[in-house]
């Protein structure tokens, strides 16, 4: 009788808590405790387009004071296109002043960068082509040696995938600075103190030579003899031999020519007035192929082809392409 009493008592007796030790549970307890986990996935970055802030982190990047490091963000860039049309605004906008970057690496990951972003949208390359030629036209006069052997690797871009504002907008100003690219002399002997200079004392390496000639054989085919080959094509895909006649016009101001809305005059070479002639190149308009032929024959041809003729004496691949675009100078009348 007395042991029952005493374990009766036991559960109203209140426990002493020892330290590092829980209490017992009862038998009848419940867990009721919960552990949540979390996936997390890295981003697909091969579909995922860059937000307005991300991109303007990378572009304010592009101006960074080490060349390693705008190099890295132009080939970040160029492996993560975005899929934003809108984007590509200001990506050209910040990365075309790089075309006169002083590290080569840059200037090399800016031509991939331009090629890529024109294989991909063709029409951005030729919107902002103007504003390309800009830092193109700096490039070729430019003081460093590199920056100017480098410059014709931007005009081949452009000149792939947008030829026809190129030819016509920036006809003259591209051929003006071919002559100084390989110091193919405008002016009189006696007003010119280049001449004293020899092509080879401008670029030592001849590989960069054979560029710059291979990609003016493609601006001078584009430029004299383009319109007529799309206009071929049109008339061989055509129904009707003359439907050609009868089309939309392909190109801006199709009768510019003719001076029907505005009075074009082509300057003539004269010995007494040479500079002055020059100068005034940048006045005419080039929209149609029969001015830019005109323009080319009196005041470029001439000056060509005496550098076509000294470079064919080096030999070598410099040779062989500058023998090859002499025929083709040769041929535009």
């Amino acid at each position: 009788m007395a042991k029952k009493k005493t374990n009766k008592q036991r559960d109203f007796q209140k426990k002493k808590l020892k330290v590092g030790k829980s209490n017992n549970l009862p038998n009848n307890f419940t867990d009721t405790s919960f552990k949540a986990k979390s996936i997390t996935l890295p981003n697909q970055t091969l579909v995922k387009s860059h937000d307005d802030k991300e991109l303007a982190h990378y572009l304010a990047m592009v101006r960074h004071h080490s060349p390693s490091t705008r190099k890295e963000i132009l080939i970040h860039l160029d492996k993560h296109l975005p899929s934003d049309p809108a984007q590509y605004k200001e990506i050209l906008k910040n990365v075309t002043p790089l075309i006169i970057d002083t590290s080569p690496s840059v200037r090399e990951a800016l031509v991939t960068l331009l090629d890529d972003i024109g294989s991909k949208y063709p029409t951005f390359i030729e919107l902002h082509a103007n504003s390309i030629v800009l830092f193109i036209s700096s490039a070729m006069s430019h003081i460093n040696t590199d920056i100017r052997n480098d410059s014709t690797k931007f005009l081949r871009v452009i000149l792939k995938y947008g030829p026809g504002i190129i030819v016509r907008s920036s006809w003259v100003k591209i051929l003006k600075n071919y002559c100084q690219l390989m110091n193919w002399h405008l002016e009189e002997a006696k007003k010119s103190l280049v001449l004293a200079v020899n092509s080879s004392s401008v670029i030592v390496n001849k590989k960069p030579k054979e560029n710059h000639l291979q990609v003016l054989a493609e601006f001078l085919k584009l430029g004299t003899s383009g319109e007529k080959k799309a206009q071929l094509t049109l008339k061989f895909k055509a129904i009707h031999p003359l439907t050609a006649v009868y089309m939309f016009p392909t190109t801006p101001q199709p009768f510019g020519q003719l001076n029907l809305y505005k009075k074009t005059e082509l300057i003539v070479s004269h010995k007494e007035s040479e500079e002055d002639t020059i100068k005034d190149l940048n006045s005419i308009n080039c929209e149609d192929e029969h001015t830019r032929i005109t323009v080319f024959i009196q005041h470029f041809k001439k000056p060509v082809i005496d550098g076509l003729k000294s470079l064919i004496k080096e030999g070598g691949g410099l040779g062989k392409e500058a023998n090859s675009l002499l025929t083709a100078v040769e041929s535009i009348v």
